[in-house]
């Protein structure tokens, strides 16, 4: 099973009008983040706008990389 489809079954803890992101947008580039070494949320936003091409073709619905 992709680790996509595995997030979308995780309930999202976020009030609905603070969702610009997708939760699996942002848990998937903050894991990949954090195994590439990233140690705060300002590293993951970097990391990702590094990587958003490899993002974009694995996420549904990418619009961008989340900030900090």
């Amino acid at each position: 099973m992709e680790i996509i489809s595995i997030l979308r079954t995780v309930k999202d803890p976020r009030r609905e009008h603070l969702r610009e992101h997708s939760f699996e947008c942002i848990f998937y580039i903050a894991m990949a983040a954090v195994i590439g070494g990233a140690e705060s949320w300002y590293e993951v936003a970097d990391f990702g706008k590094m990587h958003e091409s490899f993002f974009r073709s694995r996420i549904k619905d990418f619009k961008c990389v989340p900030s900090h």
